[in-house]
Order: C-alpha cells, then sequence, then structure tokens
C-alpha cells in the first residue's frame, strides 16, 4: 500500500509541475485546443531539456571523432592502471605511442592557448580520467582508446583522478594537470628526455 502511495505522490508532483510549466490549467488548455500555438509555444520543458542533453552529446562525440581521424595539433596520451596514471608525450619522433615516447605518473603538462588531443588509454580495468576544472570526464577502458580534445585552458594547475571505482586504493589515484607556456612545455619535455636517457 506504502508503494501506491508513493507512485501516485509522484504522478501528483510530475502532473502539477508539468501543468505549472506548460502555464495554463487542463481546463484552460482544452478550451485552447481549436486555436493552433504559437510557434514558440509548441516545445515543452522536457522536449527543451531533452535537445541540450542530446546537442551536449553530440558535440563530445565530435570533439573525440576530431582527435581520431583527423586531429593533427599536439597529442599526448593518457593510461590508466591501478592506481595511478602515466601521461604519454610524443618523442623526437612527434608521434604517440612509439619507442621514443617520454612518459611520467601522477602528472601532465600542457602548453596554455592551444587545444591538445587526449588519447585515453588503461592497461587493467575500466578507470575514468576526470579533470573537473576542465569540465573533462573521460572513460578509460582495456583494449580500446577513446579521445578527447582538451579546449584551450589558462595557465594554473588543475587536479585530475579516476572518479570510476578500480579497487582499493582507488582514492590514491589522482594527479595534477600543470597548464604553462610554450617555452616551460618544451623545458619540461626536454628534461624528461634527459632523465629517460639515464642509465
Amino acid at each position: 500500500m506504502t508503494f501506491l502511495k508513493f507512485t501516485l505522490a509522484c504522478f501528483l508532483i510530475v502532473f502539477s509541475l508539468a501543468t505549472f510549466a506548460c502555464g495554463k490549467s487542463p481546463e484552460e488548455q482544452r478550451h485552447n485546443e481549436a486555436e493552433p500555438p504559437a510557434k514558440e509555444e509548441t516545445g515543452t520543458v522536457g522536449d527543451e531539456f531533452s535537445r541540450i542533453l542530446l546537442e551536449g552529446g553530440q558535440e563530445a562525440f565530435e570533439r573525440g571523432r576530431r582527435v581520431a581521424v583527423d586531429w593533427q595539433g599536439l597529442k599526448i596520451g593518457v593510461i590508466g592502471r591501478r592506481h595511478v596514471w602515466t601521461t604519454v608525450y610524443p618523442g623526437e619522433d612527434n608521434i604517440l605511442w612509439t619507442d621514443d615516447d617520454l612518459t611520467e605518473e601522477g602528472r601532465m603538462t600542457m602548453p596554455a592557448d592551444i587545444e591538445v588531443g587526449l588519447e585515453i588509454k588503461s592497461d587493467d580495468v575500466i578507470h575514468a580520467l576526470f579533470i573537473p576544472r576542465a569540465r573533462v570526464k573521460k572513460d578509460a577502458v582495456p583494449g580500446r582508446t577513446n579521445y578527447w580534445l582538451m579546449q584551450k585552458l589558462a595557465l594554473g594547475e588543475y587536479d585530475y583522478f579516476c572518479s570510476e571505482y578500480c579497487g582499493q586504493d582507488h582514492s590514491e589515484m589522482t594527479g595534477v594537470l600543470h597548464v604553462v607556456k610554450q617555452e616551460e612545455y618544451a623545458q619540461h619535455l626536454e628534461s624528461l628526455a634527459e632523465k629517460s636517457n639515464l642509465p
């Protein structure tokens, strides 16, 4: 009986909200059915909300597709593995995922004021790269590469972490994205190259 009361209460709340959103009582709506509504009044709040969600999803899809298909700019790889994020930078050949790539853990560095293509992978279980201030949340799935086109970011530091539970110590899977000037980015890559050449 409690479930029935709860269902009835939910229905009444939704019905009241829908009536309020339309701005007319059911009696007024019945009297005005003969008159076609003005063009701007044909949609409902639900239609508008659905449109916004679909457009956002389409934009996210297009951002990923651009990196996967025809992105000619800077690409940075991100690999999730329990319980650390590894960032992969293209080496001297300027091609990602080759033998001369440079890596670091728990830190990502990228130049400011340019768009950067991220290629996101996982080596073990499902992870999710989440950079709240940059409005990025993208899954890292084993055996699959996901793509994201980072918008131009201002100078500064942006915390990131795994937002998909991936086992014990999941909460320690964090890092810091450093958005720096182009010269500092080049110096950072040089220092990584020097470290990788040490015996």
